[in-house]
C-alpha cells in the first residue's frame, strides 16, 4: 500500500503534523490488516522513560492501558504500548497519549530495537530499556484512524468497527 506522510506547516507557530494518501480502495480496512491490534483502551499511566542523549532530546514513554473493546488480537485487560514524545520535527510519531483519556489505538507487535537508518544517524531506540529482540507493542504510525475517542473522525471508526468484544479479566 502506498502511503505518504508530508509535513503540513501550521499557519501559526510553525508546528508540523501529518497528512496521510491511500492507493486502496478501503483505506480503513488496509489498515487494519497492517497491524497486530486494534483496542479501545483507557490510559491508566504514562511513564516517562530515561532521556537517550543520541535522540537530541526526544523522548520515550511506556503507555498502559485498560482496554475496553478490541476488534483485532487477544489482548488481556491491560496493554502496555512505547511510544515516542511528540516530537517537533514533523516525522509522524509520536502521539501524546494523556492519562484518562480514552483512544481508539492500532498498535503492531516489534521487538527492542535500536532504529539506525545509516550508520551516522540514530533515531531512535528502545534496548537501553528492554532487552534487545524482546516483543513489544507500538501504535501504528500517524495514518491510523484512531486516536482520541472525542474527535469525529475517531468516532466515525468506531461505528465502522462495530461493538467489539470483551477482553479477558
Amino acid at each position: 500500500m502506498l502511503k505518504l506522510c508530508s509535513l503540513v506547516l501550521a499557519a501559526s507557530g510553525g508546528l508540523g503534523a501529518c497528512t496521510c494518501v491511500s492507493d486502496s480502495a478501503d483505506p480503513f480496512q488496509k489498515e487494519i490488516d497492517s497491524v497486530d491490534l486494534v483496542f479501545r483502551g483507557k490510559v491508566m499511566k504514562v511513564a516517562t522513560l530515561p532521556v537517550r542523549p543520541e535522540m537530541k532530546g526526544r523522548g520515550r514513554v511506556k503507555v498502559i492501558f485498560e482496554v475496553l473493546r478490541y476488534w483485532k488480537g487477544k489482548p488481556t485487560s491491560l496493554v502496555t504500548l512505547y511510544d515516542l514524545s511528540l516530537g517537533e520535527s514533523g516525522d509522524c510519531m509520536g502521539y501524546g497519549f494523556q492519562t484518562g483519556k480514552e483512544y481508539l489505538v492500532y498498535a503492531q507487535s516489534t521487538i527492542s530495537k535500536d532504529v539506525r537508518p545509516d550508520p551516522d544517524f540514530f533515531w531512535y531506540g528502545w534496548t537501553d530499556v528492554i532487552p534487545v529482540g524482546t516483543p513489544m507493542l507500538v501504535p501504528a504510525m500517524a495514518c491510523s484512524p484512531g486516536g482520541d475517542v472525542k474527535r469525529s473522525y475517531t468516532r466515525a471508526a468506531l461505528r465502522r468497527l462495530g461493538a467489539g468484544e470483551k477482553p479477558d479479566r
